[in-house]
Order: structure tokens, then sequence, then C-alpha cells
């Protein structure tokens, strides 16, 4: 029989700081927020539980802190400013691998409230857990092998290979045919470092084969000229839209472009690693979500995306009059309900006031509550709530003393 994750005491110290940073947003215990929060991190424990005993009764207290961290970031205004902060800057540089599990392990625990079996798997992959790609697999989040040589109408790759990204086939970094389970990898103690296996988005500097035209000189059926010939349009043909858009932002939306571009990235190399990749409109609604909750809703001054299909672009110059590549998703997120699953209660509205500012919890939470009546104050150490990985942010006051730096790591609080 599974454990009960939601009892133990490492789940109890876990959920403390969150508790603590809930209350003093205004969420105290027994609130809506509160009742939101806690319905997710239990939800991601309960996923985990019938994997923990493969993993090993030490890998409890990482569960537990890899599940509050998801919630932190999710769910409290700091973890949102965090994180929505180290998606604009990711736009412009390699985001940090932590940022990247980050980023997935919140779109996918957040994903499970219309998708059950994903519960647990984005905790996995944030502590770096060998137990995700078995996760990943019984929900069904595996890409699989095509089953010829012909991976596209007209497009053979011999040998075949292990999983097909759009028309452009990818063998397994691990040299056995099997997914990548994650970006990050445990080393044990709670810790977690770059996982040297995980494939990363193509980068113009470094990876030009794929930002090269003519990876294809005779097109493929459906295919646009010129840039489409490119291996990276191959690949994914929305990013010529993506690029363009980044390259010319919306007056206004600018940064909620960068943030999408990154968190869509982070998503794409789901799909480079042989994992199902979500669809775009649930990186929309996700990147929708953390810019709300980290910015103050300006009034009538809001933005509401609205449906913009994208134009025919058959030329090799610039494309004609369009919206945001984002405003092509919108029927598409509202029509599967997306709104309502990542609490997005104003639909496609986008906040446009300033960036919140959050009050941090204090160092000392009490946590009798949740466990034996009379029991002491716990000391909650926040410390660097969330680690620097080379991006500057904001500074938090942690009581009177601490601060905790907010960089693009952003949503994985250090593991202590």
């Amino acid at each position: 029989m599974p454990i009960d994750l939601t009892t133990t005491s490492a789940a109890i110290a876990a959920w403390g700081p969150v508790e603590a940073q809930l209350t003093v947003e205004g969420n105290p215990p027994g609130s809506d927020g509160w009742k939101f929060a806690r319905a997710q991190f239990e939800n991601e424990l309960e996923g985990l539980a019938t994997q923990i005993a493969e993993a090993g009764p030490d890998q409890i207290p990482v569960v537990a802190r890899s599940a509050a961290s998801l919630v932190q970031g999710a769910w409290t205004v700091a973890g949102s400013v965090a994180h929505v902060s180290a998606l604009i800057a990711g736009a412009s540089s390699e985001p940090p691998a932590q940022l990247i599990a980050s980023t997935t392990g919140i779109l996918i625990g957040i994903m499970a409230a219309v998708a059950p079996a994903t519960a647990g798997i984005g905790s996995a992959i944030v502590a770096g857990l060998g137990i995700a790609l078995q996760m990943l697999g019984n929900a069904g989040l595996l890409g699989g092998a095509p089953k010829g040589k012909e991976i596209c109408p007209g497009v053979y790759v011999d040998p075949p290979p292990d999983w097909v990204v759009g028309c452009v086939g990818f063998r397994s970094p691990a040299g056995n045919g099997q997914p990548i389970a994650g970006p990050v990898s445990s080393i044990g103690g709670g810790k977690t470092t770059p996982n040297p296996l995980w494939a990363r988005f193509p980068r113009p500097g470094r990876d030009k084969a794929w930002f090269t035209p003519g990876y294809l000189a005779a097109g493929l059926p459906g295919q646009k000229p010129g840039r489409w010939t490119r291996k990276i349009d191959v690949a994914w043909p929305q990013w010529a839209w993506l690029e363009w858009d980044v390259a010319h932002p919306d007056a206004r939306l600018g940064d909620l472009q960068r943030a999408y571009l990154t968190a869509w990235k982070a998503n794409a190399e789901r799909a480079m690693n042989g994992q199902k990749a979500a669809p775009d409109e649930a990186v929309l609604a996700h990147v929708l979500r953390v810019w709300n909750y980290a910015h103050a809703s300006a009034g009538a001054g809001d933005v509401t995306l609205t449906q913009q299909d994208l134009p025919d672009w058959t030329r090799v110059s610039d494309p004609p009059a369009h919206g945001p590549y984002i405003a092509s998703l919108i029927r598409s997120m509202q029509g599967q309900g997306l709104t309502d699953a990542f609490g997005l209660s104003g639909g496609a509205v986008v906040h446009m006031g300033p960036r919140l500012s959050s009050k941090v919890a204090p160092i000392a939470v009490h946590l009798g509550h949740l466990g034996a009546a009379g029991a002491r104050p716990i000391p909650v150490r926040l410390g660097h709530l969330f680690p620097r990985a080379g991006i500057g942010g904001a500074k938090l006051a942690i009581g009177a003393a601490v601060a905790a730096a907010l960089g693009a790591a952003a949503v994985a609080m250090r593991r202590r």
C-alpha cells in the first residue's frame, strides 16, 4: 500500500515555508488561496507515493521539498515574481537547467488538474529523480520511435531515429534509444546538477547548422521556401513567428512575449529529449498565470488577448501585418478549458500594472496545527529563497536581516 507522504515529517517541514509565505501574502490557513495551494502540494505527493519505494525512503525529503518548491513558484506572489523575471531574462540567453526543470515541473504539475496521470511528475523532474522517466512513460508522455525510415512524407532517415520532432529525427543522447528524464540529475543529499545528457534548444551562435537555409533543399509538402528550409523550421514551423515577435516585440506585451519564448523553448526541449511536449496553448496559459500573479491589474488598462489568426507568409521577406504569435493560440486555449485549469479567472486578460512586491515569511514559523498539539515553533531558514544562476534580480528582505536573491533558477527553493 502506498505511503501517505502528506503526513510525513518531511512533508510537514517542506510545507512550512510555503504556508508562511502564503500567510504573509494574505492567504492564511483555511483561506481559498491556502486550500488551492495545499491541494496541489498533496496532489504532487500522492502522485509520487506509488513510485517512492523505487526511489528509496531517503528520497522522501527530496520529493517533499520539490513539491513545495513547485507550489511556492506557482501559487505565491514571491515565487511568481521570481519566475516571470527569470523567464523574461532567459529569452536573451540560455536559461540554466534548473529554470528549465522548474518551468517544466510547474507546467506539468498544473496540467495534473486536467490530466491526473501526470500528478507527481513535475516534482520528480525538479528533484532530478530517475523515476521521472518511468512516470512519464506511465502517463503516456514519452515520444515513440517512427515506424520506418520515412519520418515525414518524402523525408527518409536511415537508420531510423529514436524519435521525431516535426520532420527532424533525433537519436537518444544516452545511446540506448531511451528518452532523457529531465534537465537536472540528483547527486544525493537533495542536490541537483545539470544533466549532461539533456539536449538544449539550439542557439544561433553555437548551433549554426540549425539556422542555415538549405537543410531540405527541395522543401517539404506544405513547407514555405527560404527561411522554412532551415532545420529549426522543419522541426518547429512556428519558430519563425516566435523569432520575429522577439525581434519586433509588441509595444506593451514585449516582456510577456519574452517570457513566453523562454517557457516555449523549455517545453520544446522536452520533445528534443524524447518526451511529449505540452501544446503551445498550455504553455501560454502557464505564462499568463504566472504573469498575472506577478503583476497588479491596471483595471481598464489591462490587455485582453483576442484570437488573431496568422496570415499566410509565403515569401522570404518580412511577414504581412499580424498580431503576436500568442494571440493565435487564444481560441484553442479557451476551447480546451485551460484558462480554468490554470486559474485564469479573467480568461486571456494580461495584467498591465506594476510588478508586485511581496513581504517574505518571517524566520520562525509555528507549525503546531500541522503536527502534535503544542509543537515548538520550527525555525525556517529561507536564506537565498531563489538561488542565483548568473541573472540578477530584485532582493526581498526576510525578517529584518536576511536577503533572498531572485535569480534565473527562480522557482526552485534551495535544498536545505
